[in-house]
């Protein structure tokens, strides 16, 4: 109940949510099909030109994604605090838009040092965009249904590789 300046009661109804939840699962399945695909799966496709046209060795370019992964794993803890702080929109949004700039700076890079620090950034991005933030943002939107929407959407990752390995091939 709340209370009118006249002070008559007047019963309210909670206000409408936005969406319901199913609507904001596909667009965010979507983005993480898409972020999989380039940043993760792109990793050997691009790397093995860059090895050729560089010179440089393959352990060394996998050095560089293993930097990134630690970075990933350090970075989830405060991730994870924001995400049951705040929510999961601050920190995809900002992964995304980080990991987008990131690999569009990606071609200019052609110094090794460059190389690394472009995946530590990436590994920053990565843990604020990847599955982890979703299924926490899953977890706290659909509560009891969380199972179902996180098979559901674990569907439409699962095309990353099928959609972008060809593509980023092309």
């Amino acid at each position: 109940r709340r209370r009118r300046p006249d002070h008559r009661h007047v019963m309210t109804a909670d206000p409408p949510r936005r969406h319901h939840p199913w609507v904001m699962l596909w667009p965010l399945a979507l983005a993480q099909m898409t972020s999989w695909g380039t940043l993760y799966f792109s990793f050997p496709l691009i790397t093995s030109a860059m090895q050729r046209e560089l010179g440089w060795s393959q352990t060394a370019t996998n050095a560089a994604l293993t930097c990134g992964l630690l970075v990933t794993g350090v970075a989830a803890y405060p991730i994870g605090i924001v995400l049951d702080r705040q929510g999961g929109r601050l920190p995809m949004t900002l992964g995304s838009l980080g990991s987008g700039l990131l690999l569009l700076l990606w071609p200019q890079v052609h110094a090794l040092p460059w190389f690394f620090l472009l995946w530590i950034g990436l590994g920053a991005c990565m843990a604020g965009c990847l599955m982890e933030p979703l299924l926490a943002v899953l977890n706290q939107v659909f509560g009891s249904e969380a199972r179902r929407a996180i098979i559901a959407s674990t569907m439409i990752i699962g095309l990353a590789g099928t959609v972008y390995v060809p593509a980023i091939g092309y």
